[in-house]
C-alpha cells in the first residue's frame, strides 16, 4: 500500500475496534492500515481523540467503497445499541428460569405469547 494515495476511512475510539473493522472491509476485498494504534498507551492512557485514536486507513481507489461499508457498519452498531434488553423470565407452569430471548419455556414448551 503506498503511503500517498492512503485516506482516513474510520476514526477508532480503541485499537480492538480498528482491527475489527478492518478485519470487515478485508472481508469486503479491501485492504487496510491502522495508524496510531500505539498512541493511546504512549500517551498514558488519555481519553481517545483526534491524537491519540487508531485511524483506518485506505487507499484512495477503495475510499468510496470502504466509506459506505464503514457507514453501514456503524449504523448496524447503533441499531443493536438501541434494542431493549431482553431480561429471563421464570415459567410459571413449571418454575424454570427460560433466557429472555426465548418464548417457549425449554423444560415444559408452556408458551408464554399465546398465554
Amino acid at each position: 500500500m503506498s503511503e500517498s494515495v492512503l485516506r482516513e476511512v474510520y476514526m477508532a475510539s480503541n485499537p480492538a475496534d480498528a482491527h475489527v473493522v478492518k478485519l470487515y472491509l478485508a472481508d469486503e476485498g479491501i485492504s487496510a492500515r491502522i495508524a496510531g494504534e500505539q498512541l493511546q498507551s504512549a500517551m498514558g492512557n488519555l481519553p481517545p481523540g483526534q491524537a491519540t485514536a487508531p485511524r483506518l486507513l485506505v487507499l484512495d481507489a477503495d475510499y468510496e467503497k470502504a466509506k459506505l461499508l464503514v457507514d453501514r457498519m456503524e449504523s448496524l452498531h447503533r441499531y443493536s445499541d438501541s434494542l431493549p434488553e431482553l431480561t429471563p423470565w421464570v415459567c410459571p407452569k413449571c418454575g424454570e428460569s427460560v433466557d429472555g430471548t426465548f418464548d417457549i419455556c425449554w423444560n415444559c414448551q408452556y408458551d408464554r405469547v399465546s398465554d
